[in-house]
């Protein structure tokens, strides 16, 4: 039986959470799909399986420029887009992030005849609040995704989002996949981890560098704890963030590693994991981390961090510090009680353990077999 062709369509494959997505689906969907990979930007950095095929749709930089300037590129871009659907044969049209999310919807009213599914990644509020390119993109996304035949978010609070605040209707629940025993696996590599003080307690964190991660709150906490930090990413403020080691007198004690093509080997040589972002979609280093057997502390900021780690109603609350049933929360952008969780978690061996042995069993319910099936039976949901 011939396979059915879909699109998976995207601004590129970078190195991005979206973009890990699609890397870790695709070799799913090809066992059951005929599977083209459409980008916005020819920029990839996770391998592609060998029988799906690359298409780029725009090599004229659509993705920078003034919001104007983007929202008029939609109508040439979204016939560019129908055209490689009906010359493909596509069934199924699947975008992933708003800009790709727009093209492939307007392609639909050009009279592209594709199943048309979208999938928002983060929280389309926080995302687009300010600036003429915010109020376009929150428009545009009132008056087109209700047109898409199937949508989709990868955090309840994205779902409430679209819901709550754009009017968006019948917006379903599909977690990220993510290959946990090849994390784990990972995890235990040797690592090249400069010389630090292995009797001092090591915090890790991963993340782009940029404001809304706020590394600049973990650094401040590090000038009140005796411990150690390793920090991997690389983004705009690192130069930022590594000049304020020497203003916060921590250089001995913070790390910088940069980029990391195996980062779990790095969460494996330490003792917990610290995450203090102001806001996300699905925030996968939380899932990985506990993949890799780490106690967790999070910021509750909205979203994902709390469906992660908190399932049903936290009992026990230590100096403001939330115990959820599977990792530490605490309110978003606060010093005194993240240095309070920092301390806890340090402090109470029990706790460590019980956070340790509970951690493998939530990153199990993300596993990419079972997660793939779930955007499996979606996709064939809308072909009936």
């Amino acid at each position: 039986m011939e396979k059915k062709k879909i699109i998976i369509f995207s601004i590129s494959m970078g190195a991005g959470g979206a973009e890990r997505v699609i890397s870790v689906l695709l070799p799913y969907l090809t066992k059951t799909f005929d599977v083209t990979l459409v980008l916005l930007a020819n920029k990839i950095h996770y391998k592609i399986p060998n029988n799906v095929e690359v298409k780029i749709l725009d090599n004229k930089n659509s993705l920078d420029g003034s919001g104007i300037y983007k929202l008029l590129k939609l109508i040439p871009l979204g016939l560019k887009y129908k055209k490689i659907c009906k010359e493909n044969n596509i069934c199924v049209s699947f975008s992933f992030l708003n800009r790709p999310n727009f093209i492939n919807i307007v392609s639909k009213l050009l009279g592209n005849e594709s199943k048309i599914l979208i999938s928002e990644r983060s929280m389309p509020s926080v995302q687009h609040k300010s600036g003429i390119q915010g109020i376009i993109n929150r428009q545009l996304i009132k008056l087109l995704y209700p047109l898409a035949d199937l949508k989709m978010s990868n955090s309840k609070g994205n779902q409430h989002d679209l819901q709550q605040n754009f009017g968006i209707k019948d917006v379903r629940l599909l977690r990220n996949p993510f290959h946990i025993k090849e994390i784990q696996s990972l995890s235990l590599e040797g690592s090249d981890l400069p010389a630090i003080n292995r009797s001092k307690f090591v915090f890790v964190t991963i993340g782009r560098m940029d404001e809304g991660k706020n590394h600049i709150l973990i650094l401040k906490a590090m000038k009140k704890i005796d411990a150690h930090l390793i920090l991997i990413g690389d983004g705009d403020l690192r130069f930022f963030l590594e000049n304020k080691l020497i203003e916060y007198d921590i250089q001995d004690r913070v790390t910088f590693l940069g980029y990391s093509t195996n980062p779990y080997k790095y969460l494996g040589k330490s003792d917990c994991f610290l995450f203090a972002s102001l806001h996300e979609g699905f925030p996968n280093v939380l899932v990985e981390a506990l993949a890799c057997n780490l106690p967790v502390i999070s910021s509750d900021c909205m979203s994902g961090p709390r469906e992660i780690l908190c399932l049903g109603e936290s009992k026990i609350n230590i100096d403001g510090v939330e115990i959820g049933e599977y990792g530490l929360l605490t309110p978003p952008d606060n010093l005194d009680i993240l240095v309070s969780a920092m301390n806890l978690i340090m402090k109470d061996t029990q706790l460590r353990k019980r956070l340790k042995y509970k951690s493998i069993i939530r990153a199990n319910d993300f596993d990419s077999n079972y997660i793939s099936d779930q955007y499996i039976n979606n996709i064939k949901e809308v072909l009936k």
